[in-house]
């Protein structure tokens, strides 16, 4: 029983720092390899022992129901208004999944957060993807741009990063923030099948399988389709490989001077990933005693 009680107070101990207590479906659903029954024993153990508290339906080290309450009422308006951007991508070219991540995911959003997503683009196709991605929203003017802070990034959405079926399984080091991470991100848009495929590289996070969430919806336009026919043979290649040289050097640019504590970067024809910073992590992992 005490391993259940390790795995549960660690949970928990992560998702306070985050301010939020779950519920017993949430805690159930996060640690799926223990039995229910296990889970509730295991609770009731941490809660005799003063570890951590129960109130109105939620578990926690400090249990602050209100602000649980009302972070999922303003997570709810978050989920809405990036729910009305996702139109978006079914005019992009060679995107074959998109999912909200980050705070977004974790579900520790306030009134200024942006809207991280993680986008799936077809293999060798990845500049050409990105581009098009950057156009779009930038002419909707809902693009998280590098020089946007706290009140001018509100709602934009950020493009942290691209994979391709080369780079769905996310590359190590791996932590418990990861982990919880890529347990609660959510498709919005794609194909089904390049979804569950992308889950599944993933498994090192668990047992992540498709829900037949509402979320995950859209298709391609005719637009995207004309452009990925246009542009998926050998010029569009030509024109990849253009764009790859291209964006490599602004990216190199736009790097210098601009990395933090122990960044995750990564600029290659399988993925681009742009974690400049991983202090924040870094601070939350220490203050979950991790």
């Amino acid at each position: 029983m005490m391993k259940v009680e390790e795995k549960i107070r660690k949970l928990l101990s992560f998702y306070s720092v985050l301010g939020r207590p779950l519920t017993f479906l949430e805690i159930a659903r996060l640690l799926p390899e223990l039995r229910k029954t296990d889970i509730l024993e295991g609770l009731n153990g941490l809660v005799a022992t003063g570890y951590s508290k129960e109130d109105g339906g939620f578990w926690g080290v400090n249990t602050n129901t209100n602000l649980r309450k009302q972070t999922d009422f303003l997570l709810d308006q978050k989920w809405n208004k990036f729910l009305k951007y996702k139109k978006i991508f079914g005019f992009i070219p060679f995107i074959d999944f998109v999912f909200g991540t980050g705070s977004m995911a974790l579900g520790n959003v306030h009134p200024d957060s942006d809207f991280d997503v993680l986008i799936g683009a077809r293999q060798d196709r990845i500049f050409t993807t990105r581009i098009f991605t950057i156009l779009a929203l930038n002419i909707f003017g809902i693009r998280r741009k590098r020089i946007d802070h706290k009140k001018s990034a509100k709602n934009k959405i950020c493009l942290n990063h691209f994979v391709t079926p080369a780079s769905y399984k996310l590359k190590e080091p791996y932590n418990i923030y990861w982990k919880e991470l890529y347990k609660n991100i959510v498709p919005v848009f794609g194909n089904r099948d390049k979804v569950q495929e992308f889950l599944d590289s993933n498994k090192w996070a668990g047992d992540l399988n498709l829900i037949n969430d509402e979320r995950l919806s859209g298709t391609k336009s005719i637009v995207a389709k004309l452009f990925e026919f246009v542009l998926g043979g050998f010029m569009g290649g030509i024109i990849e490989s253009f764009l790859g040289r291209l964006q490599i050097s602004k990216i190199n640019k736009h790097l210098e001077g601009s990395l933090g504590y122990k960044p995750r970067v990564i600029f290659d024809e399988n993925e681009l990933e742009f974690h400049l910073d991983t202090k924040r992590i870094e601070t939350m992992l220490s203050k979950s005693g991790e």
